[in-house]
């Protein structure tokens, strides 16, 4: 979806949005924005350069975001349709991290919304046995987020308890050409996990009870 963003609103990639719509709010996650004008293109560099001058006209800015949730009554599911044409659209307030129940006892990160924090997101020790996928392009955090969640893991051992493939060495020993802390520089790396190492003539490492 797309709309348009008032000139005293911020929003940053990644936040997220909720657009009420009569009876339902969805729930959206900001990935583009551009900025246009109702002129031509070659009316806009005429302007630019200072070789014509046109107006009235309106310059915007226009948002674009992928809706992932929708919420009617107590009951939230995946959305089933768009909203509707000149819906208003919010940033997400504490109430709607309720709504989205981003929280879990394995905390990965904090919620923002502009300079507002708005909570803690994360997910439960329950969903550890379920099969889940981290999708980002090259530095959207996914390695980072990884070592998070495993250190987590380590923390509340034996309650939580993973089998870890490091094929790149990057979650063992950090990532990146500057110093940078990996999971063996946990403060309970040597009593809660089984380290393995190929390069040792042994196998990949693991974490275990």
């Amino acid at each position: 979806m797309a709309f348009f963003l008032n000139k005293e609103v911020n929003l940053s990639f990644g936040q997220i949005v909720r657009i009420d719509s009569d009876e339902r709010s969805f729930y959206a996650r900001v990935v583009n924005a551009e900025s246009s004008s109702t002129l031509d293109t070659i009316e806009q560099l005429r302007e630019a350069e200072g070789r014509e001058a046109y107006g009235p006209y309106s310059a915007y800015r226009s948002v674009d975001a992928i809706l992932f949730l929708e919420k009617r009554a107590a009951k939230a599911r995946s959305p089933t349709f768009n909203p509707d044409y000149r819906d208003k659209v919010y940033t997400a307030s504490e109430e709607d991290c309720s709504v989205l129940k981003l929280s879990g006892a394995l905390e990965l990160g904090r919620l923002r919304s502009g300079e507002q924090l708005l909570g803690s997101a994360g997910i439960s020790i329950e969903a550890i046995p379920l099969m889940m996928d981290m999708f980002g392009m090259t530095g959207s955090g996914k390695t980072n987020t990884e070592l998070i969640l495993n250190a987590q893991i380590i923390d509340r051992s034996p309650e939580t308890v993973a089998i870890i493939f490091d094929f790149a060495g990057q979650l063992l020993d950090g990532k990146g050409i500057k110093p940078q802390k990996g999971l063996k520089d946990h403060a309970l790396f040597h009593s809660k996990v089984r380290y393995y190492s190929a390069k040792d003539k042994k196998w990949p490492w693991a974490c275990t009870r």
